[in-house]
């Protein structure tokens, strides 16, 4: 037995001394590490702004399209501790083209009249303390529910937020410095304020919106599933500019999954069973496929666009949709025997205008969602110029009571 033990040790102590096996001793280190530090940060979370006010839940209620005759609960959309949020993001409390952060803290009492209050009160958590190579970015949806009449129209009285968020953080490490750094020159936190960044900067440890679409296990592909940025002008500027931050290996969490179709009738209520279900979802970026990018064979009306692969283990299964059962297979296959109320309300893809398979999920448009990926070059670099491979080296989410 102690032979055996000793001969184990002298093989990984072997393969200790090849690139790839000290590449992945490192790279499992830093996910250890990563993780370990969103925990913990998740706990300051809580703790510094865990409350209602600091973090409200800002979802539209719909107008129509609910179940009829009871309490239903609206997907929040994924909202970034800091602007910018998604250009064309539908909120109840701003105007056209508002800014989420900036509207809904400026009509606060003081002291919380202030654009960045939730980012001021939590950017010190943002890098670990024992270890500046590493650093968070968070970003969090938050429930609410409404009583519905017989026509499935909302009774806007009822409205209830509820008193839990979801928190999602990505773990990063610094890609071009040594450090994550404070200073607002670097970009890495903070921006510089004199002068003026330019349009649509973001910081290094923040969010960028983005605009995708995402289909599962595509022939053309060998069979992998493919996820596009879209980089048409209709995208957004600030959308167009931040597809460029995208690399192997960043994650991409749904915000809000635009989905419109199927509608079933339930009762005297025609009801649109899927919306938001994807909201909160998290994909990781394998290989761009640059022969796909503008294939609009694939990806409807994406003239414009720039494609990854989807890594195996972070990529996209078919979701049985409202009534959890599915009527297709792993490739989107219709199965044999299922109804076609099964059938209809398979999520088969996010973010396509198109019907695939039997399903008749349909979207309006590409998904609203979040990217964190390359390091943007600082400021006075225009905001679609960035550096280096993506920080993103982990994920870690969970749930925290609001006070």
């Amino acid at each position: 037995m102690f032979a055996v033990i000793v001969l184990g040790v002298g093989f990984i102590m072997v393969a200790a001394i090849f690139p790839v096996a000290i590449q992945q001793t490192k790279t499992t280190a830093d996910d250890t590490h990563a993780a370990a530090g969103a925990r913990e940060a998740a706990n300051n979370l809580g703790q510094s702004v865990g409350y209602k006010t600091d973090m409200p839940a800002l979802t539209p209620i719909p107008t129509g399209g609910l179940p009829p005759n009871t309490t239903a609960v609206i997907a929040g959309q994924v909202y970034s501790l800091r602007d910018p949020q998604p250009t064309a993001y539908p909120n109840a409390a701003l105007a056209a083209g508002g800014q989420w952060l900036a509207n809904y803290f400026a009509a606060q009492a003081a002291p919380r009249n202030d654009a960045d209050w939730l980012w001021k009160r939590f950017r010190g958590n943002v890098t670990l303390p024992a270890d500046p190579r590493f650093g968070l970015v968070v970003l969090f949806r938050r429930d609410r529910s409404v009583q519905t009449d017989a026509n499935g129209n909302p009774i806007v009285a009822t409205v209830t937020d509820l008193d839990y968020a979801q928190v999602i953080m990505i773990g990063t490490q610094s890609r071009v410095r040594s450090i994550y750094s404070s200073d607002p020159k670097d970009g890495d936190i903070d921006l510089v304020k004199n002068p003026a960044p330019p349009a649509n900067k973001t910081a290094a440890l923040q969010p960028r919106p983005v605009r995708v679409v995402v289909h599962n296990n595509v022939p053309e592909a060998g069979g992998v599933d493919l996820l596009a940025f879209d980089t048409r002008t209709s995208a957004g500027t600030a959308e167009k500019a931040n597809a460029n931050a995208a690399a192997e290996g960043a994650y991409v969490v749904i915000a809000g999954d635009n989905i419109t179709g199927p509608v079933v009738p339930i009762g005297s209520a025609n009801v649109v069973v899927n919306r938001g279900r994807m909201n909160g979802r998290v994909f990781r970026l394998g290989a761009h496929r640059p022969e796909f990018d503008g294939n609009t064979s694939l990806f409807t009306g994406l003239n414009n666009s720039i494609v990854y692969e989807l890594q195996p283990g972070n990529d996209f299964s078919p979701d049985g949709g409202y009534n959890g059962a599915l009527g297709h297979d792993a490739s989107g296959n219709a199965i044999a025997g299922a109804t076609n109320a099964v059938k209809d309300d398979d999520i088969l893809a996010i973010g396509d205008t198109g019907m695939f398979g039997a399903s008749k999920t349909v979207a309006s448009g590409p998904a609203d969602a979040f990217v964190v990926g390359r390091t943007p070059v600082p400021s006075p670099a225009l905001a679609d110029q960035y550096d280096g491979p993506a920080q993103d080296i982990a994920l870690y989410t969970t749930f925290i009571s609001l006070r």
